[in-house]
């Protein structure tokens, strides 16, 4: 256990386990926050959160969804102003015109969408002449209309469009061109389409609102259905059957499953989920809206009731945030590996409350009926339900034809054009919270947190590492005991405001975590008042103004006061109780200022490790080994250099030494491996000594303007090449020489030259700078940027295309596989 030089000592509440032992006390259930935190639903959620990683974050206020405030009544989107849109490999967008009769494309980075197909673009049969008949004028034939509901773009690059009129769907190969493909279902087949989605293996599902069922189509537009595996026709004569197939393509889709008579049941919108599911959105109006997910057999999984499903702000005058059910007008779906996540805004990013393992995230974003706010939802595949997450999405002057996710990001449409779906940074944080340190003490058990373990102990300070923006407050209130029994019934105590220190954290060398206004992040402080007994509960009141709120990062609670009254005092200023006590805590405001100068005198050894010294001393620490540190180095770097300064010294004047010193000025990372032998000679820097190198008659390279002369060996001795990487600036250039001249023995000569590749004619030697095997570093030529011998012609469009057969490249028993 910690202690200063007096001796005294401290409990820590720092990580989320230590926080979240504590009890909230906003519902009077006396349950943990760790327990709170753990249930699935929101209305049992505590007014106080974890926010970062379970060892490196900070208690706050729950954050609440601010939900769109409109001046006036706005009423529910119509159903029917949706419109099937998607984006292609290219970034060009489709989508189906207002008439429903023809799409839309928008190019990559143009701002007017033009004409991509209509149904007057169908050919059409000319009407035959009659026989015998006069000369008549010729009227030119015109196709019948059709309307188009639903839209998709496939993996493999198709443009799917629903045909209701003709009972179908049109297919346009976006890498031929011409004109669609009609796939027209069966006549007994009831069939209209209303939705469309593509599927990660280049498939499609349809949404068939009208007869209630789905229809999921393969890469090559095949009714697909799953079945009991079925041996094939061919089998080998003897044995068991090897040949088996367990899914049959015809016409049968897949039929949606009601649910409860109060629940929405109008499907909307479907989307291809996590694992190969369906999920398909119902919307009824006046009903909160619920999302089905079936497996790929076409059960139905789970349903995600929007029902009082998140707990939101709709003015600012709101104390607290009120359970609100959701109508969705369209929704997409996204997901992405995701790991540990630094440097995170919470109010910026969706994923910032998670750490730990790389796992996949599944987002469902749901556009209000409304039109004027997305709100996001995190699958939990564990617990099956969505957990709201607390971003504000705003829409602004949504036409309502879609939303599209695309490549991880969601797209909705604005005017002509299709934007992303961007953070609004407006966030909403309970007002006031409340808990208490646990005090379920066993008398006589050591090593209890917050028990002193000393009867009558006399508690001394508080400290928090805090953020206490403007408008916000920390409250403390304190009781203490001799007596577990007697402790809940002792009454509460106020203690003093916390006041933020102007020097720091209290623990010598230690820096704390600050906020950007550093005017209010730091160390926060009180003195306790009449704080006696072996044990202590302390009660943490946080208030905010609904736009912040205060962060702890960590407490601290230090036992026992070392009195100044009583080691340094006669005993004459101890016999009034009255004036003692007040001496005594007026003294350790001087106890508090010289016990961190002492600790700082007492951890002076920690200025002397690179490891352990502060940042700002790194400088002076490097001074006594004659170092001079970059300033634009990072603080890991320094440290690295300084640790290792002694092994560089040891070194200096040889190759290694020449390398390492390169490298640690010119390398992205740096670590333990530059100082390993296998290592050397590995990296961008590259040493090349003449004498192992040897001249070769320039005629064999096509150099026939000079000869073969044999030299003095003496010229080649002590002289040696540094290859550097051709895109260093011209003051790299010069610091690298400078850094070369320092390292080199004085006796030797030396050239600094750049290298494109590092087979040089000449200065390769061989095993060490030749590889054999195509090089990265050549692209695709590009008109204006490139040299003739760095670059490739590459195959143009379409012979470029690798998902489908192309004539004149393509031979039959080679082809690719699709």
């Amino acid at each position: 256990m910690a202690m200063d030089v007096n001796g005294t000592r401290f409990h820590l509440l720092y990580t989320q386990p230590d926080w979240g032992a504590c009890i909230a006390m906003d519902d009077g259930s006396g349950r943990t926050l760790a327990t709170r935190w753990a249930l699935i639903d929101d209305e049992d959620q505590p007014p106080l959160e974890w926010s970062g990683n379970p060892t490196d974050g900070y208690l706050q206020l729950a954050r609440q969804a601010p939900l769109f405030r409109s001046a006036t009544e706005t009423g529910q989107l119509d159903i029917n102003r949706r419109r099937g849109a998607d984006r292609d490999r290219y970034g060009h967008w489709y989508w189906i015109d207002p008439q429903q009769g023809g799409i839309r494309f928008l190019a990559n980075d143009e701002r007017e969408s033009v004409k991509f197909w209509t149904w007057a673009d169908q050919p059409v049969d000319c009407d035959p002449v009659p026989d015998g008949g006069d000369f008549v004028d010729a009227v030119e034939p015109m196709p019948d209309r059709i309307d188009l509901r639903g839209l998709a773009v496939t993996t493999r690059h198709y443009l799917v469009v629903g045909n209701v009129t003709q009972n179908g769907i049109l297919v346009f190969d976006l890498h031929r061109g011409g004109p669609p493909l009609l796939l027209q279902w069966p006549e007994d087949t009831p069939f209209s389409p209303w939705d469309m989605a593509a599927t990660p293996d280049g498939g499609v599902l349809i949404l068939d609102r009208d007869n209630l069922r789905y229809w999921v189509l393969d890469q090559h537009f095949r009714l697909m259905a799953e079945t009991d595996e079925e041996p094939s026709l061919f089998q080998p004569d003897d044995g068991d059957p090897i040949n088996v197939f367990g899914r049959v393509f015809h016409p049968q889709g897949f039929p949606l499953i009601p649910g409860e008579p109060d629940q929405a049941f109008a499907p909307v919108s479907i989307e291809s989920g996590p694992d190969g599911h369906v999920l398909v959105l119902h919307t009824e109006p006046g009903l909160p809206s619920v999302i089905d997910e079936y497996d790929s057999s076409g059960a139905l999984v789970v349903k995600y009731s929007l029902e009082d499903v998140i707990t939101g702000i709709e003015t600012e005058l709101d104390e607290t945030g009120e359970l609100v059910s959701i109508s969705v007008h369209d929704f997409a779906y996204t997901a992405c590996c995701v790991g540990d996540i630094e440097d995170c805004d919470s109010c910026l990013d969706v994923t910032a409350a998670l750490g730990g393992p790389e796992r996949m995230l599944h987002l469902l974003y749901v556009a209000r009926g409304d039109g004027n706010q997305v709100i996001a939802f995190e699958m939990d595949r564990d617990d099956l339900k969505l957990d709201a997450q607390k971003d504000y999405l705003p829409l602004r002057r949504w036409e309502a034809k879609a939303l599209v996710a695309v490549d991880g990001k969601v797209y909705y449409d604005f005017a002509d054009r299709w934007v992303p779906l961007q953070i609004f940074v407006d966030c909403r944080y309970a007002r006031r919270g409340l808990i208490t340190t646990p005090a379920d003490f066993v008398a006589g058990n050591k090593g209890q947190q917050f028990d002193s373990g000393l009867p009558g102990c006399v508690w001394h300070r508080l400290l928090l590492d805090a953020d206490v923006p403007p408008g916000t407050n920390v409250y403390v209130r304190a009781r203490a005991a001799d007596d577990p029994a007697l402790l809940e019934k002792t009454v509460w105590q106020q203690q003093p405001r916390p006041y933020q220190r102007s020097d720091g954290s209290e623990l010598p060398f230690y820096e704390t975590e600050m906020a950007e206004d550093v005017s209010r992040g730091g160390t926060w402080e009180l003195l306790f008042q009449e704080m006696h007994g072996r044990y202590i509960q302390i009660e943490l009141t946080l208030e905010g103004s609904g736009r912040s709120t205060p962060k702890l990062y960590a407490m601290r609670v230090w036992y026992p006061r070392f009195s100044y009254l009583d080691h340094y005092l006669p005993v004459i200023y101890r016999e009034e109780p009255g004036p003692a006590s007040f001496l005594e805590r007026w003294l350790a405001n001087f106890e508090g200022f010289y016990t961190h100068l002492e600790d700082q005198i007492d951890h002076m050894p920690r200025l002397l490790d690179p490891r352990t010294t502060p940042a700002d001393a790194l400088e002076w620490l490097a001074g006594w080994l004659g170092l001079v540190l970059d300033p634009l180095w990072s603080e890991s770097r320094r440290r690295f250099f300084i640790r290792h300064a002694y092994e560089l010294y040891s070194r200096r004047g040889t190759v290694p030494g020449v390398e390492i010193a390169l490298r640690l000025y010119l390398d992205e990372e740096v670590g333990e491996w530059l100082f390993e032998p296998d290592c050397w000679g590995g990296g961008d820097v590259r040493i090349v000594e003449r004498f192992l190198t040897r001249s070769v008659d320039p005629r064999l390279y096509g150099d026939p303007s000079t000869q073969d002369q044999t030299g003095d060996p003496a010229d080649t001795a002590h002289r040696f090449t540094v290859l550097l990487p051709h895109n260093l600036d011209e003051e790299d250039l010069q610091m690298a020489e400078r850094i070369v001249e320092l390292e080199k023995p004085v006796h030797t000569a030396f050239e600094l030259k750049r290298y494109w590749d590092l087979f040089r004619v000449g200065e390769a030697r061989l095993g060490l700078d030749t590889q054999l095997g195509e090089s990265d570093l050549i692209g695709p030529l590009v008109l204006g940027a490139g040299a003739l011998s760095d670059v490739y012609l590459e195959a143009q469009y379409p012979f470029n295309v690798r998902d489908r057969l192309i004539s004149d490249r393509d031979r039959l028993g080679d082809l690719p596989e699709l």
